[in-house]
């Protein structure tokens, strides 16, 4: 099935009475086990109606309908499009501080920020958010008459709020003005609806986590990875911090006149959430930074929320494309395809290393200096490769480098298990250790550096735990830093503690158009520094056929332009409501 616009799929979910035509499959498939369960043979079922379909009030009228019909919701964020592999590659290829090791266009494009209106994981995410959106719509407007239990509806309705927030701050942040459609079409020309402002669609976002915190359950009552009502809190503290930054930065890229209160105001609303989840929300954090990566081991007390990935999600794929192929810590698997698709850029790694030499977290985050092959290849079993911080010019006397392995590996998303298909990799898409960081950020906003670096101490505290007892590194930071100083430092600590966790396109973009060109700014710095030994980026090199390096335009229109992606052309063409003049800056 090709990609398909917004008014596409909620046509589809009008004339058909359900949603649209891929959430009908997913659903039917949820409510025939259900159905089967509840009244026998499957045999017996299809054999008596092979062509039936289920009507709303079948599947809304017990609990387990409506959870088959949250469950579904679930399916579509959890999938290839969004979480399972196309967000990943839209948010860490064109990052800025990450990059693509791969020839594929769609890559290429984010990578190079050279983004073209038709390219396919853009348009693919679009796609893939309104798919989740319209099956959550469908949920909140069949339960508000159903005469399930309260507690489970309210439960139920109260995670389709936080869903749907989600997918909007999602949304919105990517593509700025974006359709707001918070119920489902009444007819098919309803279904063409024009961008809606920003301010619209953060009002949408702050009332659905506000009706999530009423109505979800408190701790202890919600099966692990679902959200319980603090993750709401949570999200609404990133959320004011966003506007803050907006407001902070009117037209880089976003408008801030509905913004009414001031900078500080939103600050303090973004401290005060974070500061309620912190004391009151019942996360901590894990005892050594490696236990977030164990794949036997997932819903760790640090997660807010977690998406499980598997192959019932249909989502196994996105791990290996981080990873190197053959790599001795996957040793059942034979294949290299696709592997090593994500990649860090060098000056990530650079970061990590200069400030914090020795951190434990480094070497669970990225696979350094070599890796061997598995032997369950028959090509070259066992071999090393030299990967970064490696170049070059600093390799063993024997060792030997080859253009792919010039860029960092990340290894924080690894299943021993893995052979070609079924990975079982939770996203930990909000950890507690984001908490702690934005609570930090907003902290030293309102002068309260001292509470701010404190806070960012506790990350740094326990990142000396390892394994094998403690280390000394890395060092709590100095308590008389600047707020200045300790706002940059709060920065890079994002980059540092949550690599590839999928906050860098935003958390780099956010503070405004001159932020963003600093970052751009290090990675040509970083590449001057290494012409004279490594003649190119790999991906980069490889993708121009020139064999040069990619330095980054720094212009003001540039560095604009690439504050967000372009809004989808099967959109524009698609929507009798939105036409090429709604075009985002610059595409």
């Amino acid at each position: 099935m090709g990609i398909i616009s917004v008014c596409q799929i909620i046509s589809f979910g009008f004339k058909h009475d359900f949603l649209n035509k891929q959430i009908m499959r997913n659903l039917y498939t949820y409510s025939l086990l259900l159905l089967c369960f509840l009244f026998g043979s499957c045999e017996e079922f299809l054999e008596e109606n092979p062509t039936t379909q289920f009507n709303k009030g079948q599947i809304y009228s017990s609990v387990d309908g409506a959870q088959a019909a949250l469950n579904a919701c679930y399916a579509y964020i959890s999938n290839s499009s969004l979480y399972g592999l196309r967000l990943q590659v839209v948010l860490t290829c064109g990052a800025g501080t990450m990059t693509a090791g791969t020839t594929s266009s769609a890559y290429v494009e984010l990578a190079k920020l050279d983004i073209q209106t038709n390219n396919t994981a853009v348009a693919e995410v679009y796609e893939g958010l309104y798919i989740t959106i319209n099956a959550i719509n469908d949920v909140l407007l069949n339960l508000k008459d159903s005469p399930i239990d309260q507690v489970e509806r309210d439960r139920i309705i109260g995670e389709a709020y936080f869903l749907r927030a989600l997918c909007y701050f999602n949304l919105v942040r990517l593509f700025g003005p974006v359709p707001l459609v918070i119920e489902p079409a009444s007819s098919i020309e309803s279904a063409h609806k024009p961008r809606t402002s920003i301010g619209e669609v953060y009002t949408t976002i702050i009332e659905d986590l506000e009706n999530a915190w009423e109505l979800l359950p408190v701790a202890g009552k919600q099966p692990k990875g679902r959200p319980y009502n603090y993750a709401a809190k949570f999200l609404l503290s990133k959320v004011y911090i966003a506007m803050a930054c907006i407001k902070e930065n009117p037209g880089e890229p976003f408008d801030a006149s509905w913004l009414e209160e001031s900078t500080q105001s939103y600050w303090q609303k973004a401290y005060d959430y974070a500061s309620d989840v912190y004391t009151n929300g019942g996360y901590s954090l894990v005892d050594q930074f490696n236990e977030l990566w164990d794949c036997y081991n997932p819903y760790t007390a640090e997660s807010i929320f977690e998406l499980e990935e598997n192959v019932m999600t249909g989502s196994t794929t996105f791990m290996y494309h981080y990873l190197p192929g053959y790599w001795e810590e996957l040793p059942l698997t034979a294949s290299s395809n696709n592997y090593g698709r994500l990649r860090a850029m060098r000056e990530s790694y650079d970061l990590h290393f200069n400030r914090y030499e020795g951190d434990f977290r480094l070497d669970e985050t990225f696979i350094q200096y070599s890796y061997k092959r598995n032997m369950t290849t028959t090509s070259n079993p066992g071999r090393v490769y030299y990967t970064y911080p490696y170049t070059r010019d600093n390799l063993p006397p024997t060792g030997e480098m080859s253009s792919s392995e010039e860029l960092p590996y990340l290894r924080k998303y690894k299943d021993p298990r893995f052979t070609a298909f079924d990975a079982n990799v939770n996203v930990i898409v909000f950890r507690y250790a984001d908490l702690i960081l934005m609570m930090a950020e907003s902290a030293n906003e309102l002068g309260k550096t001292s509470e701010a670096i404190g806070l960012v101490n506790q990350l740094l505290d326990r990142a000396r735990n390892t394994p094998t007892g403690r280390r000394t590194a890395p060092a709590d930071w100095n308590v008389s830093m600047s707020k200045e100083e300790t706002r940059q430092y709060i920065m890079e600590e994002r980059l540092i503690e949550l690599k590839g966790e999928l906050h860098e396109w935003f958390d780099n973009r956010r503070r405004g158009i001159a932020y963003f060109k600093n970052i751009l700014q290090k990675h040509n710095d970083r590449l001057n520094e290494l012409s004279s030994t490594m003649t190119y980026d790999y991906y980069f090199g490889i993708a121009s056929g020139s064999g040069g390096n990619k330095v980054y335009s720094l212009t003001q229109d540039y560095v604009k332009k690439n504050m967000l992606c372009p809004f989808p052309m099967v959109e524009i063409t698609s929507n009798n409501n939105i036409s090429e003049k709604d075009q985002n800056f610059g595409y």
